[in-house]
Order: C-alpha cells, then sequence, then structure tokens
C-alpha cells in the first residue's frame, strides 16, 4: 500500500487536532517553574531589612529533603481548561483585567451570572475594601498569584474571619443576569522587585454556590452532629475545599456515617457548588515605577 503526500497531511492534521488540547493547556502556563519568592522579610531563619528574591526553598514554609520548590504553594489547584468547564456549567464567566495607574496596580475582578438562578461567593475570598470601603486593606486573603521569570510574589497582606460556611450572612449574592465586581490595588498586597518584567497574573480559585447548597448543608450538617460523637471527633470547614471535611479524630476513627455519606458529596454535592480561576493575565510592569507597600513601614 502506498501512502501519499495528501495521507501524510491528513495524518498530521489529525494529530494536531488531537493534540490541540495540550498545546492550549502547556501555552496557558508558566513556561519557567517556580524556584523563587520575593516580597517577605524573613526567609532562610533571618530578618532581612529589604525584600530580595530568595530560593523558595529557604522560606519558612516546613520543607523536607523530598520537597521540590514546586511543592510549595500557593498555587493554581485547576487548569485554564477545568476553569472554563466550570464557568460554562454554571451560567458564571470570570473576567480580570490588570490596569496601572500612577505607581498603582488594579487588578479588576468581575463575575458575570448569566443564568437563571442567584449564585454566593464567599466574603472570605472578596477584597476587605469591597465589604466596607472604610477597610485600609484591599485583601482579606490572597485572591491572585503574579509571577516573573520563575519568581512568585509573596503575600503580605492580612486575613479576615467570617461566620460559618452555612451562614448565608458570610456570603455575597450574584443575582441572576447581574455582574458584581471589585478592583484591589495589588500594591496593597505585593511587594514588586525593580526592573521593567513581564509578569503572569490571575486569580487563585473561588468557590461559587447556590441555594440548594445552603438548604443541604445545613441539613445534613444538623443530621451529621446528630450521629456522630462530638467528644470522639471534631470537624472543621475550610472554604477552599468546600467538599472536604477536615478531621482530628481519635485512633479508633469510628466516624464511618459521615465520612461513607461525604463520599456522595452530601454537603451541597458536586451539584451545587463551583471552583474555578480566572485565566491568566500577561502584563509589563517596571518596579521601579510602583508603589511598594513597604513605603513608610521601616
Amino acid at each position: 500500500m502506498y501512502i501519499i503526500m495528501k495521507d501524510i497531511l491528513k495524518l498530521i492534521n489529525i494529530i494536531f487536532f488531537l493534540l490541540l488540547p495540550v498545546f492550549e493547556s502547556m501555552a496557558s502556563e508558566e513556561v519557567v517553574l517556580r524556584q523563587y519568592g520575593y516580597g517577605l522579610l524573613k526567609w532562610n531563619g533571618t530578618t532581612h531589612k529589604n525584600p530580595e528574591i530568595y530560593p523558595l526553598l529557604e522560606s519558612n514554609w516546613y520543607v523536607t529533603e523530598e520537597t521540590k520548590a514546586s511543592d510549595i504553594g500557593p498555587f493554581f489547584k485547576t487548569s485554564d481548561a477545568e476553569s472554563d468547564a466550570e464557568q460554562a456549567r454554571s451560567g458564571v464567566k470570570l473576567n480580570l483585567e490588570i490596569k496601572q495607574k500612577r505607581g498603582y496596580i488594579f487588578a479588576i475582578v468581575s463575575f458575570s451570572n448569566k443564568s437563571t438562578q442567584s449564585y454566593f461567593i464567599h466574603k472570605h475570598d472578596l477584597p476587605a475594601s469591597y465589604l466596607d470601603a472604610s477597610m485600609r486593606s484591599s485583601f482579606c486573603s490572597n485572591i491572585f498569584l503574579i509571577t516573573t521569570d520563575g519568581i512568585r510574589l509573596d503575600y503580605l497582606s492580612g486575613w479576615c474571619e467570617y461566620e460559618s460556611n452555612y451562614d448565608r450572612d458570610a456570603w455575597v449574592e450574584i443575582p441572576a443576569g447581574k455582574v458584581i465586581y471589585f478592583t484591589a490595588r495589588l500594591n496593597d498586597g505585593y511587594s514588586f522587585p525593580s526592573g521593567i518584567r513581564r509578569y503572569n497574573i490571575g486569580t487563585m480559585e473561588f468557590s461559587l454556590v447556590n441555594n440548594r447548597w445552603f438548604l443541604e448543608g445545613k441539613i445534613n450538617s444538623t443530621l451529621f452532629s446528630i450521629l456522630t460523637q462530638k467528644d470522639r471527633c471534631e470537624v472543621g470547614t475550610e472554604i477552599n475545599y468546600l467538599l472536604d471535611r477536615v478531621k482530628e479524630c481519635d485512633s479508633n476513627g469510628n466516624n464511618n456515617i459521615e465520612e461513607f455519606m461525604i463520599s456522595f458529596g452530601y454537603y451541597g454535592g458536586n451539584e451545587n457548588s463551583y471552583y474555578f480561576r480566572s485565566n491568566q493575565k500577561v502584563v509589563v510592569i517596571d518596579g521601579r515605577k510602583v508603589k511598594s507597600i513597604y513605603d513608610g513601614k521601616r
């Protein structure tokens, strides 16, 4: 059997089509692996006067001989494709824009709810300034991942405490057909090294839930509190892992009912919660022209 040029070209097209998602995924990720950090004044057990670029393996994060720099968070937990799929499933579009003005770097994040139901985002994932204009800091948590040339910028701002996950007051509603957005001043949470650099900036993952998530969550939380011996197992929940229950049980581990039900998503279920982030934006920033979070603090 002879293979003609037309057959070869057809085969190449098929292979390219099959590999296209892989190429897209690779192109959306950082080309250079993160090996360094920048921003913290304390690393390698020493407090420094000014921020410097330092090896991530010398951070105060718990490091063993087996630890790789890529193991040290924060880092994205979902790919661009996974995030896009979650946004399509929910009907909520997440968009990120970066603006530079008078020495400040602004990130504008919008959630456009094109579905027919309301969604809710936890206050922990929103800037403090969005919730209270009198707040000095733009951040309640590490909302962004900012990298440049293998360097990850450290998060340098604070953290906010809010009510229980199942308390509706701890969440902000995104009504059907509406858009909510916030503007965060990145200078309030990150320090930019001197010089002209290309930066990859993206949001960390956000957790969105619908009304049914609250209903099922409260019902099952109450049920488990009755069936579980509280003196044998204390259970806590972290907002960024809505379906993961962090447990500190005794050695007997007799918490089988809850563990069995959790395996079927009985804290609101996968159908009622969504987890996604923005795509990354590539911007050029001159660190010499950016106001520092350390200005006036030394």
